[in-house]
């Protein structure tokens, strides 16, 4: 009997338990991610890897809609964290932010990761109750790089 309980006690420890630390560090990157919604998005710099290949507008009923930026990474490693910034450009050429306000969520203004190689499709539904007339523009910037990126396959099932 004690031989099995300290058996279960070892295969506990090694069946994946997150430590104190990876709790820690993962409510800290919730915190930051939390705080920087707070601030306006501003974009230092451009990334040297990451391209915005296409921005559509999307429109819906009364006005409402959504941006849609297709991104590469032409990057060697994958990318963490990419700021985002979005809007329009009106008939008069001004630049219309939609996203670089303050209190929007983390997921608003940046993409969260991008595979080497890979290309990626990033939607924002703004706020407002309709998104203004123009060419719609997306500027992304300097990432965070980050370890390999795991696969994710989705099939229909039926």
């Amino acid at each position: 009997m004690a031989a099995a309980l300290a058996g279960a006690v070892v295969l506990g420890g090694l069946s994946g338990c997150v430590s104190t630390q990876e709790k820690n560090a993962r409510a800290r990157l919730v915190a930051d991610r939390t705080v920087n919604g707070r601030r306006p998005l501003r974009i230092a710099a451009r990334s040297r890897d990451v391209r915005v290949v296409r921005v559509t507008l999307v429109r819906g009923r009364g006005g409402r809609g959504a941006v849609v930026v297709e991104l590469r990474n032409r990057g060697a490693q994958a990318v963490a964290d990419v700021p985002l910034l979005v809007g329009v450009r009106g008939a008069d050429g001004r630049r219309v932010r939609l996203n670089g306000g303050r209190g929007l969520d983390w997921f608003q203004t940046h993409v969260p990761a991008i595979g080497a190689g890979e290309t990626t499709t990033w939607v924002f539904v703004p706020r407002r109750r309709e998104l203004p007339a123009g060419r719609p523009w997306a500027v992304a910037g300097r990432a965070v790089l980050a370890p390999a990126i795991p696969s994710i396959v989705a099939t229909a099932i039926g």
